[in-house]
């Protein structure tokens, strides 16, 4: 019988941010006996390494569900509306709160990302290079995430 294996990768396939022969060798394990072994993450497309997708996998639940792979085939897609990403950027900046967005390509800052960064331990998932918020007229934004603030959110 195949079965369906999904691991998360932060604190359970990458053990201290980088993976354990020990996990990969078991995913190369499960699939050479018919498994289908899937990563189901929080983290954008852009964010799977190299070193974490070399062991190779049937499929991706990637930036929280809203993008699903299965081989070859995307089964889910969801980006935000140029509207709602432009609404909630424009309160994000006139409060001054740190952000960024997550994209399949790549992580794009707001102006003051580095700096909120800048008193924080060094994260795994945010190696892959940030770029320069350059406005809001994209369409390929699947999550949106920011740092804590003084600000109230309510």
């Amino acid at each position: 019988m195949t079965r369906l294996i999904f691991l998360d990768i932060d604190g359970t396939y990458l053990a201290n941010g980088s993976v354990p022969t020990s996990a990969s060798d078991a995913v190369r394990a499960a699939r050479a006996r018919g498994h289908k072994v899937l990563l189901c993450t929080g983290r954008s497309l852009a964010q799977l390494y190299p070193d974490i997708m070399e062991a190779g996998f049937d499929g991706v639940v990637a930036s929280g569900g809203g993008m699903v792979r299965y081989g070859d085939d995307v089964l889910v897609s969801h980006v935000f509306g140029r509207d709602g990403l432009a609404r909630a950027v424009d309160w994000l900046e006139a409060r001054g709160i740190a952000y960024w967005l997550e994209t399949d390509t790549g992580l794009v800052a707001s102006a003051n990302l580095a700096e909120r960064l800048s008193g924080l331990p060094d994260q795994p998932y945010l190696r892959a290079p940030f770029t320069a918020m350059d406005g809001v007229e994209r369409d390929d934004v699947r999550k949106l995430l920011f740092l804590g603030s003084e600000t109230p959110l309510a």
